[in-house]
């Protein structure tokens, strides 16, 4: 593994609920961390289509280093990455180590 390889920066975030002065809830981003990794887009439809997404727009495949302390699979998390906003669809191990993920994003509709 090549510390060269993970060249992109990636900002995780996460949108929750957080209570307001009127006894309701505002939905707010919070900053979650950031993670270096790489961009793959050589056969990525088809790689989506292997790990049964059907329907997808802009196919983004990302590989990271595993952190434990986190959930990939977050319904209400999403990346940002040169400004723009990816939702993750899925995630896979990459080997049997479980060092390396995979994450099937999309770009989001603003």
């Amino acid at each position: 593994m090549l510390s060269r390889e993970y060249n992109k920066r990636f900002q995780f975030w996460q949108t929750t609920a957080v209570p307001n002065d009127f006894a309701g809830h505002t939905m707010q981003d919070a900053f979650l961390f950031s993670s270096w990794g790489k961009i793959s887009t050589n056969g990525v439809g088809y790689k989506f289509t292997d790990f049964g997404l059907d329907q997808f727009n802009n196919p983004f495949l990302i590989q990271l280093r595993f952190r434990k302390d986190f959930d990939y699979n977050g319904k209400d998390i999403y990346m940002l990455y040169k400004n723009q906003k990816y939702v993750i669809k899925g995630s896979r191990n990459v080997n049997e180590a479980g060092l390396l993920v995979d994450l099937f994003c999309v770009k989001a509709e603003l």
